[in-house]
């Protein structure tokens, strides 16, 4: 199919989508990378535009009729020109603002997330202390936002490596790799131990890198990505959030829970006992279904493009 084709084929996807939405009574229709996102998104839109009424869009189909989801659907729509107040993309930002892609903003109707995924907002500190007091556990005895500003900063030397690794495509230090020092043992769920064994296998890797890539100057690193607000404190915010929440944060909620149930149920019969656990709700679910909003730099960031972006609706909810 030649280029004019596909232009065609998703500015005529881009009505439909505009009109269906239009039907409905909603504002304007909102493409996102998957289903699982529109409880991120709406929260989002709520919080800042509640007069607003959006018909999300989870998925579209290709040229050859076959189901497409992710973040290069959503750009498509951009590539194309299709994007308009009536039809506007949501994704998640991955490496985009770091690498300084251009066009990822409200201004060319796109919305990201500032933080490598929608599941680094649910790692929030903030998020994490309501989860467990949702939950009727109370506050948990280990400190989240201590813990996560020195995961970052252990990791934050093999993370400048790996972007540099990203921006120039050479493979040495790619995602999967990565990943890797992102994991962590929470046997026991004690903040020293887990941060000392982690240094211990990041200095290791460190040092590989430093040889590898000698003539490179880390503070030279630091500019070049620090720009977008990266940090050595906050570097969690851009690390992949699927790691974060299943390798790092699900994993210490799991041990922390434990111990805290076992010690709230420790008076209880068998009976009792199964009524404690039936009522405990799913803690990710509680995640997933809360917003900081207003504790942090990405997070306003979000919701100012929402108020600022959704400022052209407001002559139709006077009308109305």
């Amino acid at each position: 199919m030649i280029t004019t084709d596909k232009r065609t084929y998703f500015s005529r996807l881009a009505l439909y989508y505009k009109n269906r939405a239009r039907l409905k009574g909603c504002t304007a229709a909102v493409h996102l990378e998957a289903a699982f996102d529109q409880v991120f998104w709406d929260k989002v839109f709520r919080q800042t535009a509640p007069h607003c009424r959006f018909d999300y869009v989870t998925y579209s189909r290709n040229p050859l009729g076959q189901k497409a989801t992710g973040c290069s659907v959503c750009l498509q729509y951009l590539n194309y020109g299709c994007l308009s107040d009536r039809f506007f993309v949501c994704i998640d930002s991955d490496y985009r603002r770091l690498m300084r892609e251009a066009r990822i903003n409200i201004g060319h109707y796109v919305f990201q997330t500032y933080t490598y995924s929608l599941e680094n907002h649910f790692c929030h500190p903030t998020n994490i202390v309501g989860a467990f007091q949702q939950l009727g556990l109370g506050i948990p005895p280990f400190d989240f936002d201590a813990f996560l500003k020195d995961y970052s900063q252990t990791l934050y030397p093999l993370f400048l490596y790996h972007l540099m690794s990203v921006e120039a495509d050479d493979d040495v230090f790619p995602m999967s790799d990565f990943g890797q020092y992102m994991n962590i043992d929470v046997a026991p769920p004690e903040h020293p131990a887990i941060i000392r064994s982690l240094r211990q296998r990041v200095r290791r890797k460190e040092l590989a890198l430093q040889s590898i890539y000698r003539r490179v100057n880390p503070e030279t690193l630091e500019k070049r990505f620090g720009y977008a607000g990266l940090t050595p404190e906050n570097a969690w915010m851009y690390f992949r959030g699927h790691n974060l929440l299943d390798q790092v944060i699900m994993k210490l909620i799991k041990a922390i829970r434990s111990k805290m149930e076992a010690r709230a149920t420790q008076t209880y019969d068998n009976s009792r006992k199964r009524i404690f656990y039936d009522e405990r709700q799913n803690i990710k679910q509680h995640l997933t279904d809360t917003l900081a909003f207003g504790q942090y730099p990405e997070i306003i960031w979000l919701e100012q493009d929402a108020k600022q972006f959704c400022k052209r609706y407001d002559n139709e909810k006077r009308r109305s």
